[in-house]
């Protein structure tokens, strides 16, 4: 299946050494706004585009999306006519209402398409879920949450749209999306009643 990368940051990182071990994906594309900063790492073979528009009218099957918010929000949007296999990131978009109103059309279309949610599918964690699943240790009565994050860009106060809620960054769209599907994985269905951050200066 031909494979298209769009995003050159985490898509390189993250997508690119997982897409070369899996043998029925071959990696056609990668499209990047900033495809002068990939020169010295472009690999043969490949084509590169500068305009995710672009990638739309070549022979692709899978679509993985490594960008911002706000611009995969467009893409998922702009592939509501092409109905493109689509693995996307999280958050989907800017904000609750707008990833709400994507998914819905989305269902709706029928698109195959698949958030990635990494994590879930370490053996470690499956390993954890097997332990809850069959209480080998007893059953769940509660848990709790402890998450203590360093990220580079709120650490330096980084121009980024990861600290930019209205750009769909901030704690609660970047990393309570993790915390939510590792909780439901374990424990099942939930419902979220109120969220609130602590900002510590050290």
């Amino acid at each position: 299946m031909n494979v298209a990368l769009i995003g050159s940051n985490f898509g390189l990182k993250g997508y690119l050494p997982v897409i070369k071990k899996i043998k029925n994906l071959k990696l056609k594309i990668i499209c990047s706004r900033n495809i002068n900063k990939i020169n010295n790492n472009k690999i043969n073979n490949l084509e590169y585009l500068s305009d995710w528009k672009s990638v739309f009218k070549k022979d692709i099957d899978i679509l993985i999306l490594a960008v911002p918010p706000k611009v995969q929000e467009e893409i998922l949007i702009y592939n509501l006519k092409y109905k493109k296999k689509i693995i996307f990131e999280k958050p989907i978009s800017t904000n609750y209402l707008k990833s709400n109103k994507i998914v819905k059309y989305i269902v709706k279309k029928k698109i195959n398409s698949e958030l990635n949610l990494t994590y879930l599918n370490h053996f470690l964690f499956k390993k954890v879920k097997k332990i809850i699943d069959d209480m080998s240790l007893g059953s769940v009565k509660n848990y709790s949450v402890a998450w203590s994050i360093v990220s580079h860009d709120f650490n330096k106060k980084k121009l980024s749209w990861k600290i930019d809620e209205r750009k769909g960054g901030g704690l609660k769209n970047i990393f309570l999306t993790h915390v939510l599907s590792y909780c439901e994985f374990f424990f099942g269905k939930m419902k979220l009643d109120s969220f609130q951050t602590e900002k510590k200066k050290n």
